[in-house]
Parts: C-alpha cells; sequence; structure tokens
C-alpha cells in the first residue's frame, strides 16, 4: 500500500511527455525473517 504517493508529480510527468499510459512497479528489498519493508515505486513510461 502506498501512503504517499505523489500523483501530482506523475500527472506532470504524463502531461511533459504527451504519455498517458505508465507501468507502475514496487519492488522491497529481500530481508530476511522480515514482515515489512520499505519499497521503492517506480513509474516507467
Amino acid at each position: 500500500m502506498l501512503d504517499r504517493a505523489d500523483l501530482e508529480a506523475v500527472s506532470e510527468a504524463t502531461a511533459f511527455r504527451k504519455r498517458w499510459e505508465f507501468m507502475l512497479t514496487v519492488t522491497p528489498p529481500a530481508l530476511p525473517n522480515a514482515t515489512g519493508s520499505p519499497v521503492n515505486p517506480m513509474a516507467m513510461f
């Protein structure tokens, strides 16, 4: 779950590129014996 997604920055990036579709990947690091970890979301246009 992304609590603080900056969707305004994504909308500005899509308008700049004139592309209205993107792929969002959210990859957590592999931490042994962990029940949660920070994620690094990335939008690819």
